[in-house]
């Protein structure tokens, strides 16, 4: 009897459990420390959502970083290049004022919760005493050869109770000519002993670093060296950047920007290495989860530089500049990796530190402080603000437990008058939206989801206020720079190569405008010497449309490769920048 009471209550309290969460998807409802109640479990097992993809509790745990920073010191720094071109004398990087606690310091100052160290470049040198090249920190005057770079920064930002990523390029100049891309070569003999030198170097850099601490491998271009074990083994709470394994997704641009709508689920065959379209936008209904990171640089203010140098420093961001890409990184759902450059002296420049203190001071003036928040499930959700209030930004958070089950929402507030005022509207939420929009006095919010696959499941709604915030008119707008003569063919011609790379300086989409009696059959683009995917040139009637997302100094070669229909016109070929990244 005892055993049939129980089961009796069991099945009651678990009906009352739907009971509820159908009662909340009707008319919405806050829930006070929400994120295990019985109503958010029930939510989450609707089977309305079964087949969307959805993250790992290692993949939740990295989108809350939100902020994370990257540090970039090489050879390259003494040369005032991007890419180290070996000339820089090892006696030379002395490194007199070297502060690793001051980088730890710069990245607290913007809110960052992770540093990414990139430990070895595209030159090969390596930042920690490796057995596998003497082009290393063995053999630089600081500390008289007995340093390591590596191991300190790792030491400080586990003092500071920073978590760490790891960058190791795939590829080294200075090992093998071979050796390209994503460590790849078409000898099979060095393939397998390149394989052998960067499972070393990637083993020696995670044991310097410890289990504990990196929660990040950042691979630049994808790998094709198998690592995984290696992973798996020494660093098993790290988020895999681009690669074959990959659990975090590069965007296909080094803006900082994310495009509107941004999904964190992508289709299941994706490599986000190459860039495309599903790497910048994702799919809702995409089988893998996979996050997107945006990379970008505190020096491209009319430039695109990762490596400090005394002129690079004029190209600083401003504060608005930065908090533009703060709201289109992690305003819409991303997290973002905002570049470091210590100079020759081994510290990040006194403008660079005040340029992170304005910025996270600016963060935490708009969002420190909400007015109030609450959290829910159900297509409605109301937050009471306490009384008639300013409001003019908001943010969303989706319990992406459950997958991207938000598609479309509205956001409205209550004025004095009694009636609702449209404030915002939206398509994707993912990990967090923010709004900004006109200031309006207005008693509550209230969103309501107007597309949903499954029960929303609303981790958070947060108002806020703060004075002098501008309201955009989008981020798709399109420039309107003048085209600019960059080559002619003759009569007759079959094909012709065209030499962009005095015209094509940031990272940003160009077109390339060719006369309407020309019928252009294919459009090969070149970037140093490799071809770029098919993605990244596109022929659109009279015009070739070009995403160069990678980094593009003035050493990059960028050449465009056409083949016409027989009997071609002599003409002229025009480019302009469309949009920048």
């Amino acid at each position: 009897m005892k055993a049939k009471e129980k089961t009796m209550k069991k099945t009651l309290l678990t009906l009352f459990a739907l009971l509820v969460a159908a009662g909340l998807r009707a008319h919405g409802s806050a829930v006070p420390d929400a994120a295990d109640s019985e109503a958010v479990r029930s939510a989450l097992a609707d089977p309305a959502a079964a087949k969307l993809a959805r993250p790992t509790p290692g993949q939740i745990e990295w989108a809350d970083m939100e902020l994370e920073m990257f540090i970039h010191l090489g050879p390259s720094t003494w040369q005032g290049r991007e890419y180290d071109d070996h000339s820089t004398p090892l006696k030379d990087m002395i490194l007199p004022k070297l502060d690793v606690n001051q980088w730890g310091e710069a990245a607290k100052a913007f809110g960052a919760k992770q540093v990414v160290m990139v430990t070895k470049h595209t030159g090969g040198f390596c930042w920690w005493p490796t057995e596998t090249t003497d082009y290393c920190v063995r053999n630089i005057p600081w500390k008289n050869g007995k340093g390591n770079l590596v191991e300190e920064v790792a030491t400080t930002l586990r003092r500071n109770g920073l978590k760490m990523g790891v960058y190791v390029y795939s590829d080294d100049p200075s090992y093998a000519k071979g050796i390209g891309r994503g460590g790849r070569t078409d000898d099979p003999a060095k393939q397998e002993e390149w394989n052998a030198k960067l499972r070393q170097q990637w083993t020696e850099v995670l044991t310097l670093c410890g289990p504990d601490l990196v929660h990040e491998v950042w691979f630049d271009g994808g790998c094709i060296v198998p690592l995984i074990d290696i992973i798996n083994k020494l660093a098993p709470k790290a988020q895999i950047f681009a690669g074959p394994h990959e659990t975090v997704r590069w965007p296909g641009t080094e803006s900082g920007k994310l495009p509107y709508p941004c999904w964190s689920s992508v289709p299941s065959n994706l490599s986000s290495a190459g860039g495309g379209d599903f790497a910048a936008t994702g799919d809702p209904d995409g089988g893998k989860w996979c996050p997107p990171e945006c990379d970008t640089v505190l020096y491209g203010r009319g430039g695109h530089k990762w490596f400090w140098s005394a002129d690079n420093e004029k190209l600083r961001r401003s504060l608005d500049d930065l908090m533009d890409i703060y709201l289109k990184s992690v305003g819409r759902g991303g997290v973002l990796l905002l570049n470091s450059t210590p100079n020759t002296a081994g510290r990040i420049p006194e403008g660079d530190m005040k340029a992170y203190e304005a910025f996270g001071a600016e963060i935490k003036r708009r969002f420190g402080s909400p007015l109030a928040k609450t959290q829910g499930v159900g297509d409605t959700l109301e937050l009471d603000l306490g009384g008639f209030r300013n409001v003019n930004q908001s943010w969303i958070m989706e319990d992406l437990r459950g997958g991207h089950r938000i598609r479309a929402y509205v956001l409205e507030g209550r004025g004095e008058d009694g009636r609702w005022l449209a404030l915002a509207e939206g398509i994707s939420v993912g990990h967090k939206k923010i709004d900004a929009f006109p200031a309006a006095i207005v008693d509550r919010l209230r969103l309501r989801i107007t597309k949903n696959v499954g029960m929303p499941v609303i981790r958070e709604l947060a108002a806020f206020y703060a004075d002098g915030i501008k309201v955009g008119k989008g981020s798709h707008a399109h420039r309107k720079d003048p085209a600019i003569s960059c080559g002619r063919w003759d009569q007759g011609a079959e094909a012709v190569k065209l030499n962009l790379t005095p015209h094509i300086r940031i990272p940003a989409t160009y077109q390339v405008s060719l006369p309407p009696s020309v019928k252009v059959v294919s459009a090969k683009l070149w970037f140093n010497g490799s071809e770029l995917p098919p993605a990244d040139c596109k022929i659109e009637g009279a015009c070739v449309i070009i995403r160069q997302t990678q980094q593009v100094t003035n050493q990059t070669q960028t050449d465009l490769e056409l083949s016409f229909a027989p009997n071609a016109t002599a003409g002229e070929a025009t480019i302009r920048m469309i949009s920048e990244h």
